[in-house]
């Protein structure tokens, strides 16, 4: 799957599960969803959840901390990155 394609379904997810506008003009996909308010730390465990369930990947405290997974393009990298895209 295109990285393109990851980035689709994470932002589609967010925006729907965060009840986020589409005329939201600040919400992009490099956006920092926490710092911005779109996501809490209990919405982080629904996205950790999405991603295991939609992509079969898993993403570990340890991830959490090594890599910075801030922004829908972050989340969605590492996703494809972990489905074997360069």
């Amino acid at each position: 799957m295109p990285l393109d394609d990851v980035i689709i379904e994470f932002r589609n997810f967010i925006k729907k599960t965060f009840n986020i506008s589409d005329s939201d003009s600040e919400f992009n996909d490099d956006v920092h969803i926490f710092d911005y308010g779109y996501v809490d730390s209990f919405g982080a465990m629904n996205i950790i959840t999405f991603a295991k369930e939609r992509f079969g990947v898993t993403i570990s405290d340890q991830d959490l901390v090594v890599f910075p997974l801030n922004t829908v393009r972050e989340i969605a990298t590492l996703v494809h990155q972990r489905l074997g895209g360069k």
